[in-house]
């Protein structure tokens, strides 16, 4: 990821154009733990896992240098799945309300599925 890249299309630039979209309900520090989590995700997804020298730099509290392998327990994939369903409760919320025939097809969809 370039520098820059991660401000352009990360968590924080997400949650800001949806609230200009007017979806609400984030908590303030919810960026803020995205960033850490999609970096996290970034660099196991795309370097299997080994610090890159820009991780390094965004994340200083995860490892010490680059080449450093990054740990990822199963607590911090809890914390990661929770953060991102606090991001998604909201955009749902917003879009089932503005879109209502979203609900009636979704109920339709489980009525078929269940029979």
């Amino acid at each position: 990821m370039g520098a820059g890249l991660a401000e352009r299309w990360g968590p924080t630039r997400w949650i800001s154009r949806l609230g200009k979209m007017g979806v609400t309900g984030y908590s303030a520090d919810l960026a803020p733990r995205l960033e850490h989590y999609w970096g996290i995700r970034h660099v196991v997804v795309h370097a299997a896992g080994i610090a890159t020298a820009d991780f390094v730099k965004r994340h200083p509290d995860v490892v010490v240098a680059a080449g450093d392998r990054v740990r990822v327990t199963h607590h911090d994939l809890k914390k990661f799945f929770d953060a991102v369903q606090e991001f998604m409760e909201p955009i749902e919320k917003f879009f089932l309300a503005r879109y209502p025939a979203m609900v009636a097809a979704t109920s339709a969809q489980t009525k078929q599925v269940n029979g």
